[in-house]
């Protein structure tokens, strides 16, 4: 029933990303999963229960692409693996998806108001199992302030860009700015840790 379930929020997440959760009936998920109506309120009691989670089960997605950045490289320094993270960031956090995702997460945050605090621990887990851990690997300092280096440097990171993803549909800028704004970033970070 599990691998049921997962198939189902899958779709659903896919089907919630195109249509927004009010242009989503429960009928367009059982058309492109196959299976019934009985069997989605077997799983769920409603379409917000599954629209939340079908918003977490996307959390979890992005989580994973997220920490699979730090974890699967090998870097000689610590600049190289700033520059190529924050590379890998850009692609993940402002992708398409993400534009779609974060509208959605609006929307599941006005229905559930405990979703915030599903999303605050979504960013801290890729904050303390990633980024955090990754630079432990080249900062030799306690873990609380290797953490606060962390966010300090993904707030740097996201910059005042995270409202684009609130309130545009695309990221407005191009490549040059964002690895001048990358190059910036690293710059002053690797500044204020030494």
């Amino acid at each position: 029933m599990q691998d049921k379930k997962t198939q189902i929020l899958k779709v659903a997440s896919e089907i919630f990303l195109e249509k927004g959760y009010e242009n989503t009936n429960l009928l367009d998920i059982t058309a492109k999963n196959g299976g019934s109506l009985a069997t989605i309120y077997k799983l769920f009691s409603n379409k917000d229960e599954l629209f939340c989670k079908a918003v977490e089960y996307c959390f979890e997605e992005k989580t994973q692409m997220l920490i699979k950045l730090s974890k699967d490289y090998n870097y000689n320094s610590l600049e190289e693996f700033l520059f190529v993270f924050s590379k890998e960031y850009y692609k993940v956090f402002y992708s398409d998806f993400n534009f779609k995702f974060f509208k959605l997460v609006s929307v599941a945050i006005y229905k559930n108001k405990d979703f915030q605090q599903k999303a605050d621990e979504a960013d801290k887990k890729i904050l303390e199992n990633s980024f955090a851990n990754a630079l432990r690997k080249y900062l030799d300092i306690d873990e609380a302030l290797c953490e606060k280096y962390a966010e300090m440097y993904i707030s740097m990171l996201r910059g005042s860009n995270i409202l684009d993803l609130f309130f545009t549909t695309k990221l407005k800028l191009d490549e040059e700015q964002i690895n001048k704004h990358i190059s910036f970033v690293n710059f002053m970070f690797l500044k204020m840790i030494k």
